[in-house]
């Protein structure tokens, strides 16, 4: 039997599908508009809530110029756009976009400290510029992260798939599926008690006696089997566990893919060193790997 909050979740699904493709056939030319004013956005709110929370209320004298505002803003947007954060395509987002949101928000705040030591009357406290930097980074760099798991989020037509294993080959494995377009994992499955609850990638680790729950309640036809280090004695006993339910099984192939195409548009890669994963999904074998490799585009 279905939970009662199954319909309206599925229908909160189609909805945050809908914004997702939306957004998806934007241009990339407004996408980065949205991004940049959404940057400048964030960050004006940032400095002023962190004003309003040590001044205990408005902020007043240099706390309510609009110079202020614009500072941080001259000083922080330009670092971004050099390095590169809006050329970052968000559903892949690495560590150099964190990078680049660090970089930016730290030079507003230190171009905003000599202002303040320039000030001679109504300078503002320098803890709020403390409570700057982490709200500005809070909502600079989760604006993203929240945009990166929309967009990541099941597309219509995508499967829903169990990961029956969340060691670290499952998690990657949830990772690559994510962006592969083909198959959506909504939860792992592992033997271990301690994981039971937690949560890796996003995503909840259960135990196997919820298994059946899970394919029922989410239509799970497929589960996939991520577990590397086992050994064949118990991957065949894992197997024989899972012949009850009415879904294939895949597994991790020990070979690597030897074509590939790019999810990212070529015209769009800038000249430089890039790192690839590819998402092999091997239907006729039943097995998917995500080897990685070095991509060199050339001027």
């Amino acid at each position: 039997m279905k939970r009662r909050g199954t319909p309206q979740r599925t229908r909160l699904s189609r909805k945050a599908e809908q914004v997702v493709q939306g957004l998806l056939r934007l241009p990339r030319s407004y996408k980065r508009a949205l991004m940049l004013a959404s940057d400048a956005f964030f960050i004006s709110v940032a400095l002023w809530t962190s004003l309003s929370l040590k001044l205990g209320g408005v902020p007043q004298g240099l706390g309510a110029e609009p110079a202020l505002y614009v500072t941080a803003l001259v000083a922080s947007i330009p670092i971004f756009v050099r390095l590169g954060l809006y050329r970052a395509v968000i559903r892949f987002l690495s560590a150099r976009a964190i990078m680049a949101v660090t970089a930016g928000v730290t030079a507003s705040v230190v171009v905003l400290a000599v202002v303040n030591l320039l000030a001679v009357e109504n300078s503002v406290p320098f803890s709020a510029l403390v409570i700057y930097w982490v709200l500005a980074m809070a909502y600079v760099g989760g604006s993203r992260m929240f945009m990166r798991n929309m967009l990541n989020v099941r597309a219509a037509g995508v499967e829903p798939v169990v990961i029956y294993g969340a060691g670290s080959a499952g998690a990657q494995a949830a990772v690559g599926l994510r962006s592969g377009g083909v198959f959506h994992p909504i939860a792992f499955i592992d033997d271990d008690v301690t994981l039971h609850r937690s949560s890796i990638a996003g995503i909840e680790v259960h135990g196997p006696k919820d298994l059946g729950r899970l394919v029922e309640q989410d239509d799970i036809r497929t589960i996939l089997l991520a577990l590397p280090s086992q050994t064949r004695r118990r991957r065949q006993q894992i197997l024989k566990s899972l012949e009850p339910f009415p879904v294939r099984v895949m597994t991790v192939p020990d070979r690597t893919a030897t074509a590939f195409q790019l999810d990212v548009p070529a015209a769009d890669l800038k000249p430089g060193l890039y790192t690839c994963q590819v998402n092999v999904i091997d239907d006729a074998a039943g097995a998917f790997a995500f080897p990685r490799f070095q991509l060199y585009v050339r001027k």
